[in-house]
C-alpha cells in the first residue's frame, strides 16, 4: 500500500505531532507499506530520504513552526500522488486542504487526524477577537471535517467534541501510540548528574512546549506547596517556548527558583532519559487531545499527576497508574506527593504504567489498526 501523509509539524522541529506521524511512519513501513510525506522546509535542514518532499515555508507567530506554502509542481512528488493508496492529512489548514484537492482529484480515500484544539491556540493570531475567531474556526473545522472519508480522534472525549461540534463525517478513535524502542537502554543517572540532582532528591518532570496553553504556571504553584513540605524536591521542566522568562520569575517570586530546572530543548530519543530520571510525570495542561507526552512517560515506568481536563483521561487509568485531578493546587501537591513518599504506592503505579501503557498506546498495535482502517477505506 502506498500512503501519503501531509502535515504542517515535522522533523527537526519537534512537536506531538511531528512525534505522532514520525512513529506512524515508521511503523507503517516497518509493516511492508510505502510511506510518503510532504511536510514544511525549515531552515539549515537539507532533505536527503526520496520519500520526503519538502515543500516552502515561512515563519509563523508561534516561536519554531512553519507555515507550509501549498503548492506542489515537482512531477515526482505529483506521481506519488496519483499512484497513492490513501491521502492523510494531520492537519486540516494550508496542506490539509491540498491534501484533499490532491484526494478529489485522484480518486483517493481522504483520512484527517485531529490533533490539536485550535480554540486554544487563537492568542498566537492577536489581530482576530477571540469570539470571531472561534466563530469562524468552528465553521471551518465542519466545513473541512465533513468532506473527509474518515477523521481520526484520539480519545474518546475528542470523538464526543467533534461531534458536538456539528462533525458528521466517520469518526474512528486512535491515539498516538509509543515507540517503545525508545523506552530501552535508559540513562537516569546521568540525567541527574548533570542537572546536579542527588539519588535521594525526589524529581517532578514535565515535557512539553513552555507557553501559555500548557498551564505551567499551575505546575509551579502546586510545586510550591509540595516544596513547603520537602526541601529535597525538584521540578524538572523539559522543553522551551516564549513562556520561559516569565515562569522563571515566577519561580523566584515563589520562592522555588533554585529548585525549578529548566532543561530546555532535547531530542525525543533524550527525552526518555529525562522522563526515567524523574519520580512522578506531572502535567497541568487543559488544552490537550491526548497528551501524548502522559503516555511516554508512563512507558519508562513512571507514575503520573495530570490535571483532568480536555483528552488526557483515556491517557491515565485513575488510582492505578496515576491520578487526574481537579486544576486545584492543594489536591495536586497532595496526590504528588501520596506518590513520591508512599513506596509500595510508588513501585505498584510505576508497573502499572508501564503495562498500561504498552496496552493501550504501543505504536506497533496503533499501526496495525491504521492499516485496518487504511483497508476498509480503500
Amino acid at each position: 500500500m502506498k500512503i501519503v501523509f501531509f502535515s504542517n509539524s515535522y522533523l527537526p522541529y519537534i512537536s506531538g505531532v511531528t512525534v505522532t506521524v514520525a512513529t506512524l511512519t515508521k511503523y507503517l513501513r516497518k509493516a511492508g507499506h510505502e510511506v510518503y510525506l510532504f511536510v514544511p522546509s525549515y531552515p539549515g535542514h537539507h532533505e536527503t530520504s526520496p520519500h520526503i518532499f519538502r515543500l516552502p515555508s515561512i515563519p509563523s507567530t508561534y516561536p519554531g513552526f512553519r507555515l507550509t506554502i501549498p503548492w506542489i509542481t515537482d512531477p515526482k512528488a505529483l506521481k506519488v500522488l496519483k499512484d497513492a493508496n490513501i491521502i492523510h492529512s494531520h492537519t486540516p489548514f494550508g496542506l490539509g486542504l491540498l491534501a484533499m484537492f490532491f484526494a478529489r482529484i485522484y480518486k483517493k480515500p481522504f483520512v484527517y487526524s485531529f490533533h490539536t484544539l485550535f480554540k486554544h491556540y487563537l492568542h498566537h493570531v492577536p489581530l482576530l477577537p477571540e469570539k470571531t475567531g472561534e466563530s469562524i474556526l468552528s465553521r471551518y473545522l465542519k466545513f473541512f471535517c465533513n468532506r473527509c472519508r474518515m477523521i481520526l480522534a484520539p480519545s474518546k472525549k475528542m470523538k464526543e467534541y467533534l461531534r458536538s461540534d456539528g462533525i458528521t463525517a466517520n469518526v474512528e478513535i486512535l491515539p498516538g501510540g509509543i515507540d517503545f524502542d525508545r523506552a530501552n537502554d535508559l540513562a537516569p543517572a546521568k540525567i541527574r548528574e548533570k542537572l546536579g540532582l542527588k539519588p535521594t532528591d525526589q524529581v517532578l518532570v514535565f515535557s512539553g512546549r513552555i507557553t501559555k496553553e500548557k498551564n505551567i504556571e499551575f505546575l509551579l504553584e502546586a510545586f510550591q506547596l509540595i516544596h513547603q513540605k520537602h526541601e529535597n524536591t525538584f521540578l524538572v521542566l523539559v522543553g522551551s517556548g516564549p513562556g520561559e522568562q516569565s515562569l522563571k520569575d515566577l519561580a523566584q517570586k515563589l520562592g522555588i527558583g533554585s529548585s525549578v530546572i529548566f532543561a530546555g530543548s532535547q531530542s525525543h530519543t533524550e527525552i526518555f532519559n529525562y522522563y526515567a530520571a524523574g519520580d512522578v510525570f506531572v502535567f497541568g495542561s487543559k488544552t490537550e487531545t491526548q497528551g501524548l507526552v502522559i503516555s511516554e512517560a508512563k512507558a519508562v515506568g513512571l507514575p503520573v499527576v495530570v490535571v483532568d481536563e480536555a483528552g488526557v483521561s483515556n491517557s491515565v487509568v485513575n488510582g492505578e497508574d496515576g491520578f487526574l485531578v481537579p486544576e486545584d493546587k492543594s489536591v495536586f501537591a497532595d496526590k504528588c506527593l501520596e506518590i513520591l513518599f508512599n513506596p509500595e504506592l510508588k513501585e505498584r503505579m510505576s508497573e502499572n504504567a508501564r503495562l498500561n501503557a504498552q496496552r493501550d498506546f504501543s505504536a506497533e498495535n496503533i499501526a496495525e489498526k491504521l492499516i485496518g482502517i487504511y483497508f476498509s477505506l480503500i
